[in-house]
């Protein structure tokens, strides 16, 4: 089976802001533009969502109300109710080579950091990392670095496609999130 990585070039703290932050209007004008994904991805899940979890649209909700209320289980909904807000709020990479970062041999935080909210992280799918500006900075000399003394393999081309986002984010000044599934 392959995984796919979506990529995510935004400004960390201007997404971490959004916690808490009772923006009514930001939670109608993403329903509004992902209407049909909404509920696309709510049939998709419609078996979790019987069992409890919030739908997307109320996962998004509660970050942006600062009120979490789905159990450990609801985790996915979360993440995929924050890349709805980096869809929004940051600029999407062109992925092509990219499956699961942690695959990569490359030490990152990017496979730890999990969710920018203090919420149910995913239990297994997607899997989320972020970093921010600052991050990049430090991490991106050190990958070019490791890339450069390392001998071509299989996941040559997505280290490299992953080290060119990083390039990029370092040039905008931005962070970066990454959701694999």
């Amino acid at each position: 089976m392959s995984y796919r990585l979506a990529a995510y070039a935004i400004d960390i703290d201007r997404l971490k802001a959004v916690f808490g932050s009772k923006n009514e209007k930001l939670v109608s004008m993403i329903k509004s533009c992902r209407e049909r994904d909404f509920e696309q991805h709510d049939e998709w899940f419609a078996a979790e969502i019987e069992q409890g979890c919030p739908t997307i649209g109320d996962a998004l909700e509660q970050i942006v109300m600062g009120v979490i209320t789905g159990s450990k289980q609801a985790g996915f909904q979360y993440a995929y109710a924050t890349e709805a807000l980096c869809q929004f709020l940051g600029m999407k990479f062109p992925t092509e080579n990219i499956g699961f970062i942690s695959r990569l041999g490359m030490s990152t935080g990017l496979t730890g950091s999990g969710l920018p909210f203090p919420v149910p992280e995913p239990e297994d799918f997607p899997e989320v990392g972020f970093l921010t500006a600052a991050q990049v900075v430090e991490e991106y000399p050190r990958h070019v670095a490791a890339e450069a003394d390392r001998p071509w393999d299989e996941d040559s081309d997505a280290r490299e496609e992953l080290i060119s986002m990083m390039r990029q984010v370092q040039e905008w000044n931005e962070g970066i999130v990454t959701f694999t599934y």
